[in-house]
């Protein structure tokens, strides 16, 4: 709005750096949803001429410590047809595009977290211990090939030596 009336003051050139100032430049503000915790807050700027989708969400994944633990969903507010602020998913760069499009005064992001599902098929796997693997004992008949492998290795190893 400041820029706005900024322009109509000054035809001549001084509300354009004003509008091009704010375009270098975009504010914006993150709330965190992650289950039943309280809504976490975080601020910051980017340029959006240099800032993509993955790197929007490197800064998201670094600012609120997520960093390989859990999935989000991301999405930015904008107005309907009625004036309305709904949250529109983040999917890809040119939905970024949009954002910095519908930010202003400031882009407002949601970042919904989603711990990662229990994978099914592990359900069937025995969790065992180091311990439990050295104490097994190889298959004798794996024993028997390696006891023979053995001369024929240190025999190669021999003549590799020599030359």
């Amino acid at each position: 709005m400041a820029a706005a009336a900024g322009g109509g003051a000054s035809p001549g050139g001084g509300g354009g750096a004003a509008l091009e100032e704010e375009c270098e430049v975009v504010r914006v503000r993150v709330k965190k949803n992650e289950g039943q915790q309280p809504p976490e807050f975080r601020s910051f700027a980017v340029d959006p001429q240099i800032t993509s989708l993955d790197v929007l969400q490197h800064i998201l994944a670094r600012a609120f410590d997520l960093q390989g633990k859990k999935s989000f969903v991301l999405s930015f507010a904008a107005q309907n047809g009625q004036g309305q602020d709904t949250f529109v998913p983040l999917l890809s760069d040119g939905d970024l595009a949009n954002a910095f499009t519908c930010a202003r005064p400031t882009l407002r992001l949601r970042l919904d977290v989603r711990n990662p599902p229990e994978s099914p098929l592990l359900e069937d796997w025995d969790i065992i211990s180091p311990r439990e693997v050295a104490a097994a004992e190889p298959v004798p008949e794996r024993r028997s090939l390696l006891a023979a492998a053995l001369p024929f290795t240190q025999a190669l190893l021999a003549q590799v030596r020599r030359t």
